[in-house]
């Protein structure tokens, strides 16, 4: 599934363990700068808009609201080195002297911290409460608010980093940054943000207690590449993408409405639309009909960076967290290691990550995928019992809304936002034996 969809793709692997690198003359040349941007406005998903500096998200960095980790130079796990990056992020509460009141969540594709805000805040009726806890958004890198492709325009000088290296930049911003030395109280993700989560939990396990991973799976799924692809090849097919540069010479007006429309279709299940869950009535009209709510998702797909999309799509069609040495590709391994309390929670009617997948992925554990057993990454399983499953609860999503019932922000979705608030408080409740 080459990442573009040209002859070689963007990658290759690399001897021994999987880890990617960019194949030779595989990225693009630049063309001339179109500028930068910090943020955007949110469309109906949520999609962070690039069509000019959000006023908002400049303003609160100029108030000290919204702090930005800056690191001169910063080593991906393909051996690339990124200089000058800046990963932005929002707290939202008081950290506590000890730093163990610390929920920490990554933002998922397509969005920035101010799509989380709804779920945050002081009182049960949020998600995640900061009546007692601190609560830090991390903007991964790509998206537009962290450093982003769109900040240079294209594509030619982008690293592609992974969530691999996401989760390593998590673990410095929380060490570095805000001086929390113990293990978090919880991470919590979705989508790609519930993978980064797992892909923190098993390279860092004793950094958190629990893990709220939803809609996500530790591997990308076949399925989802499949998807990922479709969108890829939709933006490309665009005449503004210039194949021999990997690039966008112009703005991909016409690939970014295809990969819209893919969306509306792939994101979201049968019943979905089957019930017509899809009408809602909101000050500004709201939804009327199956053409509005399609063109409202086209249209949120307009506003995002074509370049920044890219780059997002990489990191998740590559998400694995046994991609790298010390996993050695065994993802059992890999997500036995995670001693946090983990719950898993798939939506009943995803088709992008199913329940099945999740536990599929969670009877891996137990197998016995081989290799040395005297090796040191061996040993060091084994003492923290990394065949041991019962820290992994998997709490099914009982919703309509397939892969978008994990990010219910929406008109419609109150049962949906109860359910999780709920859930995700139990867990908070909870603590492993």
């Amino acid at each position: 599934l080459g990442f573009v969809g040209n002859g070689a793709g963007l990658l290759q692997p690399a001897a021994p363990h999987g880890l990617l690198r960019r194949a030779k003359g595989g990225i693009c040349s630049r063309p001339a700068a179109t500028g930068g941007r910090l943020g955007g406005s949110a469309g109906v998903l949520g999609l962070a808009a690039a069509d000019s500096i959000d006023p908002e998200i400049a303003e609160a960095r100029e108030a000290g609201k919204l702090k930005v980790f800056e690191l001169d130079s910063f080593t991906l796990l393909s051996g690339e080195k990124m200089k000058n990056v800046s990963v932005v992020y929002e707290v939202h509460g008081t950290i506590n002297k000890e730093g163990s009141n610390v929920i920490l969540q990554p933002t998922s594709f397509g969005t920035s911290h101010k799509d989380q805000r709804y779920r945050i805040g002081r009182g049960p009726q949020y998600t995640l409460d900061t009546t007692d806890n601190a609560v830090v958004v991390m903007n991964l890198l790509g998206n537009g608010v962290s450093t982003s492709p769109s900040m240079a325009g294209s594509l030619s000088m982008w690293k592609y980093p992974t969530l691999h290296d996401n989760a390593v930049l998590m673990k410095r911003l929380i060490e570095e940054e805000l001086n929390v030395k113990g293990s978090l109280k919880m991470v919590f993700g979705y989508s790609t943000g519930a993978m980064a989560a797992l892909q923190f939990g098993a390279l860092y396990p004793k950094r958190v207690r629990r893990i709220a991973a939803l809609c996500g799976t530790a591997k990308t799924t076949a399925h989802s590449r499949v998807f990922l692809k479709s969108l890829r090849l939709a933006l490309c097919a665009d005449p503004a993408w210039d194949a021999s540069n990997e690039t966008f010479t112009s703005r991909p007006g016409a690939g970014l409405r295809a990969a819209g429309a893919i969306w509306a279709g792939n994101g979201l299940p049968a019943e979905f639309y089957r019930q017509e869950l899809f009408l809602s009535d909101d000050d500004d009209g709201g939804v009327r009909s199956l053409d509005d709510f399609v063109e409202d998702t086209i249209e949120s797909f307009e506003g995002m960076d074509a370049h920044d999309v890219l780059a997002q799509l990489f990191q998740w069609d590559t998400a694995d967290i046994s991609k790298n040495d010390k996993f050695k590709l065994k993802l059992g391994d890999a997500l036995g290691s995670i001693r946090a309390l983990t719950w898993l929670m798939p939506c009943r009617t995803d088709g992008l990550v199913t329940t099945a997948d999740v536990e599929q992925e969670l009877a891996g554990i137990l197998l016995d995928e081989g290799g040395d057993a005297s090796s040191e990454d061996s040993k060091e399983l084994s003492k923290d019992q990394a065949r041991d499953a019962s820290q992994f609860e998997v709490h099914e999503i009982p919703s309509s809304w397939g892969h978008w019932a994990g990010d219910p922000k929406r008109q419609r979705q109150g049962f949906d936002a109860e359910w999780i608030t709920e859930t995700v408080h139990a867990l908070l409740r909870k603590a492993r034996v």
